[in-house]
């Protein structure tokens, strides 16, 4: 799965979007490629007013399991036990 987000290079700071984009640590994600363009697109001849010196991030996502252990263990069998 891809994920997207708009960095200004100057700072680090990522875009809120918007038709008035302001910028923060966390910033906004956008799930498709397609959400990013539209966003994008939505702007107009304003694009560079706000995104000039700024860069699009595609960020990988991935499953990765590093444990598993039964309900039981997890949660506690004496917690299973109680009704909790």
């Amino acid at each position: 799965m891809k994920l997207y987000k708009i960095r200004r290079i100057s700072d680090g700071l990522f875009s809120m979007g918007g038709m008035y984009p302001y910028f923060s640590k966390v910033g906004k994600t956008w799930n498709t490629i397609g959400h990013l363009r539209n966003h994008l697109s939505g702007l107009g001849n304003q694009i560079m007013r706000h995104y000039d010196g700024c860069e699009v991030w595609e960020i990988e996502v991935s499953e990765l399991v590093s444990k598993k252990q039964p309900v039981r263990e997890f949660y506690g069998r004496e917690m299973i036990l109680k009704g909790l």
